[in-house]
Parts: structure tokens; sequence; C-alpha cells
């Protein structure tokens, strides 16, 4: 059957692409315990030594301050983070990944790299270089909202 011109638009393949590899990611990190949002944060802690505010990790993750909230208190019952008081401010808590959450980071670290080769196993290197440049080239037009919506009623 011949796809439709909705579906040949670039922006319904590229949505259509992330929701199943989002789908496949998913289901590998439920064995793990965790989900997308979960494994987020633990990967953003990783690159962390010093820790991190939660308002560091929303930005970071892309959730809302309430939704981190709920995700550090499922981490830190897991055991997989830890808060202490920040040094320079005392209304705020630094976040830091456990010896646990480490071990978990680590895993879910290559379990991305596995389904990062699952995906472009037979792709050249060029091939898989030119589209990393224009990936990058379509995320950053998305970022920054280059485009204003014609609508018209």
């Amino acid at each position: 059957m011949e796809p439709s011109p909705f579906e040949r638009h670039t922006s319904y393949q590229i949505i259509t692409t992330a929701k199943a590899l989002g789908h496949v990611f998913e289901q590998r990190l439920h064995r793990l315990g965790v989900n997308k949002s979960q494994a987020h944060v633990l990967l953003a802690l990783a690159s962390r030594e010093a820790g991190a505010m939660a308002c560091d990790l929303v930005d970071c993750v892309h959730v809302e301050p309430a939704t981190m909230t709920r995700l550090l208190q499922g981490l830190e019952h897991q055991g997989l983070v830890r808060r202490s008081p920040h040094p320079k401010d005392g209304r705020a808590s630094l976040v830091h990944l456990t010896d646990r959450g480490r071990e978990l980071e680590a895993t879910v670290r290559e379990l991305t790299s596995q389904l990062d080769r699952e995906l472009v196993a037979g792709l050249s290197p060029a091939d898989l270089g030119e589209f990393r440049r224009v990936l990058a080239a379509l995320r950053a037009r998305a970022e920054q909202h280059v485009w204003q919506p014609a609508l018209t009623t």
C-alpha cells in the first residue's frame, strides 16, 4: 500500500521513528526496573561527580519540576540516588548516584549502545555520518522554533 502524502512528511517520519525506538528502549529498560525518564536522570547524573541540583536535571531531562520531584523520589526509593545538602545554598540539595545507581547507569549506557548498534547495522560510515549531520540540523531547527506555523482559518 502506498503511503499517504502525510506519511511522507519528514516530521511524521521522525516522530513515528522516535516513537518506535522509544517503545523498544522502554521495553528493554523495563527489565532493569526503570523507565526512560529515570534512565535519562541516571545518565545525566553520571557525568556530574559533584552531584546536580534538581533544577539542572529538569533542564537536562526536559520535564516539569513536579515531574522531576517524583522521578527523584522514585529513584531514591529504589536506592539509585541520594540527596545531600548543597554546600553553598542551605535551601537546596544535590542529587548523587549511589553505587547501585552507578552500576545501573553503566548497564543503561550499554543497553543504549547496543540499541544504537542494532539500529545502524548495515549503514556505511559515510551514510551514518551524513544522517547524524542532517538529524542534528533538524533538531537544532526544532529547538529554535525557527518556523512560524501558518495557520489559516
